[in-house]
């Protein structure tokens, strides 16, 4: 699985993935056709709300904490001295924002066109009206969707990006439609988007570091996975800690993104409730457990208590897929997120799937895979030996959409 393609140019950036308990900072450099990890920073703070200044002012502490420490931890990559001198030297660093899925989302939308003179190539000039058009109808679509569904205005959201991608004439794969003839225009549109009072906050959150960074782009992590190559049909799934989402790839193909809320959390909120302990302890313990280093019987105690949230979480994901058209997939599903580690995401899928054959496969119990960081040193390096953890995915699959866009 390739990530980035050859480029010279040493070009220094940050990854800022602001969530709704943590804030992560992923500082790299793309040099001599790679991409490189110079440092990684975590800082956990409570739930910023729009309307909650006491909590805006605690998310900027935490994202300023978090940046001084990836600087900080730069100093412990071991990529060569000089390249540390440089980016020590950043007086900005370009920075890529990516926020929770609680608050930012993606939708993809399918378009089909019926052109009248099939016969004749499609010009720019052509080409470009069809987009706008498609655009502007999908969008109505989205919102639509969405603001039933969520109750928030159609003047409340603000759309961050849109892209179309996945073109086809008569049926036939194309990079763009220019200079074909045809009749039947097929092509998928995403769309990101925020509700207007979380993007305002957000940005007084990042105004804390306006001497430090210049933004360059706020990306949504559907995004990263439109560049993420090598997996023909599967089922990507990031769980966080309190939002799930997850992303259908058909034919090589994104064909969708969605979430739903339930996460990691209601895992180690059944520790605080059984085991009456707080929930920095909770978090702790789970944490502990997903890199097995409890001892046996405190495994076991934890492994009981999770039995209840991993089918609830199960149950709701497969109430989510049966949702949609088309919900058979291949064999192959893709966990990551800070959720992704639980031993209970990754078996419950062949458990569930051999005891009531419910299943999210077109045969037989799926196959799962942590997507990590370390999959894909081919084409990429961690020089801080630190982040080959699911929850750092994310952050590192938006890292790899900015290198293969700036090539």
């Amino acid at each position: 699985m390739n990530w980035i393609s050859p480029r010279k140019k040493e070009d220094f950036f940050l990854v800022l993935d602001i969530g709704t308990k943590a804030i992560k900072s992923l500082f790299c450099v793309k040099k001599e056709n790679r991409l490189y990890i110079l440092a990684g920073a975590v800082k956990n703070f409570s739930q910023y709300e729009s309307h909650n200044l006491q909590l805006i002012e605690s998310a900027k502490a935490a994202i300023l904490d978090s940046f001084k420490g990836g600087i900080k931890n730069i100093s412990f990559s071991t990529i060569d001295k000089n390249t540390k001198i440089s980016a020590n030297n950043q007086k900005k660093w370009k920075t890529i924002l990516t926020f929770s899925p609680d608050v930012f989302k993606a939708r993809i939308v399918s378009k089909k066109i019926t052109r009248e003179n099939q016969k004749k190539k499609i010009t720019p000039n052509e080409e470009r009206k069809m987009l706008e058009n498609a655009a502007q109808t999908a969008k109505k679509e989205v919102l639509k969707e969405f603001c039933l569904k969520s109750g928030i205005q159609p003047r409340d959201i603000y759309f961050v990006s849109s892209k179309a991608f996945d073109f086809k004439i008569d049926g036939y794969p194309v990079n763009d439609t220019k200079g074909f003839e045809g009749k039947e225009i097929e092509i998928k549109i995403i769309f990101t988007f925020i509700p207007i009072s979380y993007y305002k906050a957000l940005m007084e959150i990042m105004s804390v570091l306006k001497k430090e960074i210049k933004i360059v782009s706020t990306v949504h992590l559907a995004e990263g996975l439109l560049e993420f190559k090598g997996v023909k049909n599967g089922l990507f799934i990031d769980i966080g800690g309190n939002i799930t989402q997850y992303f259908r790839v058909k034919n090589a193909q994104l064909i969708e993104s969605s979430e739903f809320d339930l996460g990691a959390s209601s895992f180690s909120g059944s520790l605080v409730n059984d085991l009456g302990i707080g929930e920095d302890s909770a978090e702790n313990m789970q944490e502990l457990y997903s890199d097995k280093l409890l001892s046996r019987e405190s495994s076991a105690k934890v492994k009981e208590i999770f039995h209840i949230p991993k089918n609830n979480w199960y149950n709701r994901l497969i109430e989510e897929i049966d949702k949609k058209e088309g919900s058979a997939f291949s064999p192959f599903i893709y966990l990551f997120g800070g959720g992704g580690a639980l031993p209970e995401i990754q078996d419950v899928f062949k458990e569930r799937a051999e005891s009531s054959g419910k299943d999210l496969c077109i045969s037989g119990p799926p196959e799962t895979e942590l997507l990590l960081f370390d999959d894909l040193k081919d084409s990429a390096e961690d020089t801080t030996k630190k982040i080959n953890k699911t929850q750092w995915t994310p952050a590192a699959l938006i890292a790899n959409k900015y290198a293969q866009e700036n090539i």
